[in-house]
């Protein structure tokens, strides 16, 4: 009996299978599907893959949007140029809120970051992010030739528990609408910016042996 299946009993790796649930999430959050709504069998119909397929790779919504998480901060990430840290941290920060104002789908994974760190706390949700934050303070560290008091990883961690902390404090002063909408986004801002001198202070940049300091001050 042909169930409609038959291409997708082709064995397939299961990174690509989980790419491609990815992908097709990525698309439905794209043609207006509310993040609490997703499912992995919308996921699997929307692929004609059958739930037990889509399950191997991901045994929840919830790990399959915390990878999309991930995989949609890549690009940012790779964004990272050489101004120092102080720039790219504030780079980061306006690439990315941008980022999910221009986008439907990318407002709601705002928005479902904001809610899993309500779920966990700052720290146990930045726990998940904390490796690809960590890359993203080694790839300045090499562009920019500074030279930190910190390690990458102390860094890394700093920025990502303080920017998800941020979030949580946000919410608690009404940062977040009942029907989802993001408001007093400056004071977030501020607070970001303001958590970035501090980390930066800590770090205290030094430019790299033969070339000028870079300007590192951040917005006010």
């Amino acid at each position: 009996m042909n169930l409609g299946y038959a291409s997708d009993m082709v064995y397939m790796p299961v990174q690509k299978r989980r790419e491609q649930a990815r992908e097709t999430a990525f698309e439905l959050l794209q043609s207006g599907v509310p993040v609490a709504d997703l499912t992995l069998r919308m996921i699997a119909e929307r692929q004609g893959t059958p739930l037990p397929t889509l399950t191997y790779a991901y045994q929840s919504v919830t790990d399959l949007l915390d990878d999309l998480l991930l995989t949609v901060e890549g690009p940012i990430f790779d964004a990272i140029g050489d101004r120092g840290l102080a720039a790219e941290l504030n780079h980061f920060l306006e690439v990315s809120d941008a980022a999910a104002d221009a986008d439907p789908a990318l407002e709601e994974l705002s928005a479902y970051a904001i809610r899993r760190t309500g779920e966990l706390g700052a720290e146990g949700f930045a726990a998940h992010r904390i490796a690809g934050t960590v890359a993203m303070i080694t790839a300045i560290r090499e562009k920019s030739g500074e030279r930190y008091r910190l390690s990458d990883e102390t860094i890394g961690r700093q920025f990502r528990l303080m920017y998800e902390g941020a979030y949580l404090h946000w919410i608690d002063g009404g940062g977040l609408s009942e029907t989802g909408e993001r408001r007093h986004l400056e004071e977030w801002r501020s607070w970001i910016r303001e958590g970035i001198d501090v980390i930066v202070l800590a770090a205290d940049p030094k430019p790299a042996r033969g070339r000028s300091r870079r300007t590192t001050a951040t917005k006010g």
